[in-house]
């Protein structure tokens, strides 16, 4: 058996070996392939209008430490500087060769042998700039917990987003949507932040680029009122006529959040049938409410649902 004394020397000669190795490699010359951002510089008057790569790869050559770095920081990119063009408010189309796209890569490894790029020419569509201000629409999906749901519709603030690009770009707009969010297990009132979708990046910028949502999620609960007062809406020309409803009062049974329904005031609710003179003549009538604005009720069942009535003769 190797005595410890042994063994560490062994063990320090194999680490001062591979170290040595480790130096001696990473100080030859190596080329690889990477994937940097590719991104265009425009005056501010102008704007793309048509999509290009959002990256392009790039082949470069250097030394194995130089190269290291260079893969550890990613801090390389390709920014493009297209030919000025004269002011127009036409769309104008600008070619970029190899030179130009070789020329706008900006890296921290100034060694580095820029050897090839793909692709290896662009083809810009360059138009005025333009401003619009659509809706902002909140791509939001909620799963609730069982026994709560979503009332009302959502909401974002500020609920408008204003829209940078070409007018060409531009044009077809109407709305702009968020990042796609699915929230699960929701049970409470909903307040966060949620970005802004920048699925035409390069082509048109929104602004603001994040918004704040809101939900109103409540438990659901179901309300009876007993004795809603029934009245009627339709016509009676003849002043000696009187409609008699049986009956004249109804039962309603409501749904939505807890929260919504503790403030329903059964004053506020308006039932009544639409009963006219002359036309209506089968003796019954069936009866409908009108809620409050302002709340998400939905109305389950109203007993009775069918009215009988009669025109009765005054007789003075």
């Amino acid at each position: 058996m190797l005595a410890p004394s042994v063994i560490r020397r062994v063990a320090g000669a194999v680490l001062f070996a591979v170290v040595l190795w480790c130096i001696v490699s990473l100080s030859n010359q190596y080329t690889t392939t990477i994937e940097v951002p590719l991104r265009v510089e425009l005056p501010a008057s102008q704007a793309l209008t048509q999509p290009i790569p959002q990256s392009i790869m790039l082949t470069t050559r250097a030394s194995g430490w130089s190269l290291l770095k260079l893969l550890a920081t990613d801090r390389t990119e390709c920014v493009v500087y297209p030919p000025r063009t004269q002011a127009s408010d036409e769309e104008s189309v600008v070619g970029i060769n190899r030179t130009r796209l070789m020329a706008g890569i900006r890296t921290n490894v100034p060694d580095a042998q820029q050897v090839s790029v793909v692709p290896d020419s662009l083809t810009l569509a360059i138009g005025p700039v333009a401003t619009k201000t659509v809706p902002l629409s909140p791509e939001v999906t909620i799963n609730t917990r069982k026994g709560f749901q979503v009332i009302g519709a959502l909401r974002v603030d500020p609920d408008t987003v204003t829209l940078v690009g070409s007018r060409k770009a531009l044009q077809d707009i109407t709305a702009w949507p968020t990042q796609p969010l699915t929230l699960k297990d929701v049970h409470h009132p909903v307040r966060q932040g949620i970005w802004v979708s920048d699925t035409l990046r390069g082509i048109v910028t929104p602004q603001p680029r994040s918004a704040e949502l809101f939900a109103d999620i409540q438990e659901v609960a179901e309300r009876t009122f007993p004795d809603i007062r029934l009245i009627n809406r339709g016509m009676i020309r003849d002043t000696s006529m009187h409609l008699v409803l049986q009956p004249q009062r109804v039962e309603i049974l409501v749904r939505g959040g807890a929260h919504d329904l503790s403030r329903l005031d059964p004053t506020t609710i308006n039932a009544y049938v639409e009963v006219i003179e002359g036309v209506d003549t089968s003796g019954i009538a069936y009866p409908r409410l009108v809620l409050p604005p302002g709340l998400n009720i939905s109305v389950v069942s109203i007993k009775p649902d069918r009215i009988h009535y009669l025109f009765r003769r005054d007789l003075h």
